[in-house]
């Protein structure tokens, strides 16, 4: 039983590891897949990204 589709417009998925992730991306979605890593290890919300790039909350 497949409880997770995938949208047609994906056509299949590979599980990299996360030292991979610059060899396969483009660069900005790389560094928000890292951000976003780095915040879950340290117990951070995900951060706030403008464009790619972390933008402080106050």
């Amino acid at each position: 039983m497949n409880l997770h589709r995938l949208p047609p417009d994906i056509r299949s998925l590979h599980w990299i590891p996360r030292h991979l992730l610059d060899t396969v991306m483009q660069s900005d979605d790389a560094g928000r897949v890292h951000d976003a890593w780095h915040a879950w290890e340290h117990g951070a919300a995900r951060p706030l990204l403008l464009r790619g790039t972390p933008v402080p909350v106050c």
